[in-house]
């Protein structure tokens, strides 16, 4: 049987570690880790509350972001064999719409859980997720954005109660 208190543990948890990427050498590490935690935490969650949409719009943004990193790794590594503006220009674009799309979807994934859950802090830590994403290019504001998206998350998942009613677990909502 899934454990509603250790797929909250696993999501505040998980969503810490993907904090702690930007720390040199060992971030990384800790954010791979975290990154599957959250998985966990989030196809359980997806279970319980009957709704697959949560873990396959997370499926579908890690695909994303993983493919944008593969590309962004591609262009850094390949950027002797053309010319670096025309490469940098391409390679900005295509990196900046791969993570707005990736954001896009893990907003739909955190508004699912909102919806599901009726805790309203997944709802706004999606709204600042995407539109964070957005801002990006707004002189880095969207970073910060991003960051209070990242500790509105925390929050969410730690404030899940242990047990779900009844009403939520197999109720049939659905979002676009």
């Amino acid at each position: 049987m899934i454990d509603v208190k250790q797929a909250k543990l696993f999501g505040g948890i998980g969503t810490i570690m993907i904090m702690l990427g930007p720390i040199p050498y060992i971030g990384w590490i800790a954010a791979v880790v975290g990154l599957i935690l959250l998985g966990i935490s989030l196809s359980n969650l997806a279970t319980v509350t009957g709704d697959r949409s949560i873990f396959t719009n997370f499926v579908i943004s890690l695909v994303v972001g993983i493919v944008g990193g593969v590309f962004v790794l591609f262009l850094f590594f390949g950027a002797g064999l053309t010319g670096l503006s025309t490469l940098g220009a391409l390679g900005g674009g295509t990196t900046y719409i791969l993570s707005v799309i990736c954001a896009y979807f893990m907003s739909r994934t955190y508004r699912t859980l909102g919806t599901r859950l009726s805790t309203a802090l997944f709802n706004t830590a999606a709204t600042l997720c995407f539109w964070g994403a957005v801002g990006i290019l707004a002189f880095g504001i969207g970073l910060v954005a991003i960051l209070v998206a990242n500790i509105l998350l925390i929050v969410a998942f730690f404030s899940i109660p242990d047990s779900l009613p009844s009403v939520i677990i197999g109720n049939d909502l659905t979002q676009d």
